[in-house]
């Protein structure tokens, strides 16, 4: 037997090894792009509930400024009619107390 038939029986030998390598590093490939898939599915799910999620936030702003305008223009309101119940029921003075004060 020359050198190069010992090299291919040597090499005939590990045959099985090598293809048993190179088929766990085409299932390890299949498995992590399978895993990149399912990374790349959860991040668009996760993408379109965060744009929703920020619309309602939106939404929300918007109406908590119609609340913030109703709430004062209610304010005003109380303030004004506290003005008028002041004006006419509590600063009037009595004419029972003025005509005392002049006898």
């Amino acid at each position: 037997m020359g050198s190069s038939d010992q090299d291919r029986h040597q090499l005939g030998d590990s045959e099985p090894v090598g293809l048993a390598i190179l088929a766990a590093l085409e299932d390890a490939s299949r498995q992590s792009m399978a895993e990149r898939e399912r990374a790349i599915e959860a991040a668009h799910i996760l993408s379109d509930r965060l744009r929703a999620a920020e619309g309602h936030a939106k939404q929300l702003e918007t109406e908590i400024e119609g609340f913030r305008q109703r709430a004062f223009a209610v304010e005003k309101w109380l303030v004004r009619i506290q003005a008028e119940i002041q004006n006419k029921f509590l600063i009037q003075p009595s004419p029972v107390g003025a005509s005392a004060s002049r006898g």
